[in-house]
């Protein structure tokens, strides 16, 4: 759950962002954190 300033509830982000978007960025940080947590086990992440 990724909260901005500019959103102070998810409800009103919804209505700021499309649907496209929020899947998009949301799709992207999951896929990194999984490739980050399979593909690095021992090593320290970048972030």
């Amino acid at each position: 759950m990724r909260r901005s300033s500019a959103a102070p509830s998810p409800e009103e982000e919804d209505r700021n962002e499309p649907d496209e978007n929020k899947d998009g960025q949301k799709d992207a940080s999951d896929k990194e954190m999984k490739v980050r947590r399979v593909d690095t086990p021992g090593l320290v992440p970048l972030c």
